[in-house]
């Protein structure tokens, strides 16, 4: 069974529309799949720990994606440009989103950082023009330098009771929210 997934082994792949990263897999090369403009859908399976630098960056087509709970990091412009994703649920095993992560994915609404984030890098969700809602749900959450930049409507919510943060983050706005209503917003779980 295959393993590994080398750097660049499906770039520029057309036709390929779906993919499920089975549980043999335990490492995806930097831009494997990057500039399949025709997959929609992604399945990645508990035994990845790592989406690797690059590898879904232009796939404009990606509008699914489910990574499993074994994934800890997000490299950097792992989904940038994947300008048709409106959703994704970062699972409670990610402890670090790299620079870039999700930058010009002008579909995405709506993000919720989960507890175990403790680094977001610079950019990573950069130019989102559609980001409207971020939930941040950590105590002690490193941010890079503009993280939310161009990001023009979007708003950082989180619990006072658990992390300090300024009034604006990245220059968007953060409001405050009582634990009630932060643990009434859906989780990855």
């Amino acid at each position: 069974s295959v393993t590994s997934i080398g750097s660049g082994a499906f770039n520029d792949c057309v036709s390929m529309n779906s993919i499920t990263i089975g549980d043999s897999v335990t490492s995806i090369g930097n831009g494997a799949f990057r500039n399949c403009r025709d997959l929609s859908s992604i399945s990645i399976s508990d035994s990845l720990t790592l989406i690797e630098k690059n590898t879904f960056r232009n796939c404009s087509g990606l509008t699914s994606v489910t990574i499993g709970n074994g994934v800890t990091g997000i490299g950097e412009d792992a989904f940038r440009a994947c300008t048709g994703l409106n959703g994704i649920i970062i699972p409670e095993s990610m402890i670090s989103i790299g620079d870039g992560a999700f930058e010009e994915c002008s579909a995405l609404t709506g993000i919720i950082i989960p507890e175990s984030v403790t680094s977001i890098g610079d950019g990573a969700f950069a130019e989102c023009a559609n980001l409207t809602d971020v939930t941040i749900k950590g105590e002690s959450v490193t941010f890079g330098s503009d993280v939310f930049s161009e990001s023009f409507s979007a708003v950082i919510n989180y619990d006072p009771n658990r992390i300090s943060l300024p009034r604006t983050l990245a220059d968007r706005p953060v409001l405050e929210q009582s634990s009630s209503a932060t643990s009434s917003t859906p989780d990855s779980s």
